[in-house]
């Protein structure tokens, strides 16, 4: 069976960034990373581009993505020693976390869900709101809105 890993990619804080990037020495690393989390792109996504993807102020995504120079358990390798520098290591962040943050942290500032499955590829909907978690603090203010 294959295994969701929406469900086991834990969304990081905020807060927790500065020390994760702070933890990794190379830029190559911290570029990757913080790519994946501005753009909420799959680590495969992130290891296949190129110099060439960067159009102008954008990137140009290939259409499928292929193998990189950097090996995804590579990848998992230098999140896994960054997680332990930070002192952030048990939480469930995975390379897939920084996707997770990345939708749901447009999902927060409240950029619809339709453009949000542009932006991350999702074929449908429901694959997308898998990804977004809810506040407690959200609900609250969505019932509050209501003026009742």
């Amino acid at each position: 069976m294959e295994r969701d890993f929406f469900i086991w990619a834990s969304r990081f804080a905020h807060d927790e960034s500065a020390p994760l990037f702070a933890a990794m020495d190379f830029p190559r690393d911290k570029a990757l990373f913080v790519i994946m989390l501005y753009c909420g792109l799959r680590v495969s996504e992130a290891i296949a581009l190129r110099p060439s993807d960067i159009k102008g102020s954008g990137l140009v995504l290939p259409a499928k993505a292929t193998k990189g120079k950097l090996a995804r358990s590579s990848a998992d390798w230098l999140l896994d020693q960054a997680l332990a520098y930070a002192g952030l290591e048990g939480r469930g962040i995975s390379t897939h976390s920084f996707r997770r943050t990345a939708l749901t942290n447009l999902s927060n500032v409240g950029v619809p869900l339709r453009v949000i499955q542009e932006i991350s590829g999702h074929r449908s909907l429901a694959s997308l709101q898998r990804y977004l978690e809810v506040s407690p603090e959200q609900k609250k203010r969505a019932i509050a809105a209501l003026g009742y």
